[in-house]
């Protein structure tokens, strides 16, 4: 089984370890101090005409992976804010339905995207993303020749 975020904090609930430290430290509103970021977070747009998929995707089940269930799932673990990492298995290297939800959810979410490591544009999109649309970080993959991406000037 793999371990992920979601499943480590709903163990914790299960062991009572989460109420327990979230009581502790809740002030007279009952509400929590404890500062939980989810900070690998897949997102899945519902419009797949402005947002195009792959083929040979990775699919997530029904109503999953949606903004509105990732605020389900923020709202009933405890979770402040989260870091969207680009769902390449979905989108490949189209990043924008990442990018207008980082911007467009800034109160809770900052974005992280994955570029084409041999894309002409990719250094533009970055500054791109990291200016207008609250991207905060890349994840790098190998370019087709095996070498890591060159180093690009922020």
């Amino acid at each position: 089984m793999k371990l992920t975020c979601r499943l480590f904090l709903n163990a914790l609930v299960t062991a009572g370890m989460m109420p327990f430290a979230a009581s502790t430290l809740a002030d007279d509103k009952g509400k929590s101090d404890l500062l939980i970021i989810d900070c690998h977070a897949h997102i899945y747009g519902e419009d797949e005409t402005q947002y195009p998929i792959i083929e040979n995707l990775y699919r997530p089940p029904a109503g999953k992976g949606t903004i509105a269930h990732l605020r389900q799932e923020m709202q009933s673990n405890g979770i402040r804010f989260v870091t969207a990492i680009q769902t390449s298995t979905f989108y490949r290297w189209d990043n924008r339905f990442t990018a207008d939800s980082a911007r467009d959810h800034s109160d809770f979410m900052v974005g992280v995207v994955i570029l084409d490591p041999d894309g002409p544009t990719s250094e533009d999109l970055l500054r791109t993303y990291v200016a207008d649309y609250n991207i905060l970080g890349m994840r790098s993959i190998l370019a087709a020749s095996g070498r890591r991406p060159r180093n690009w000037e922020s």
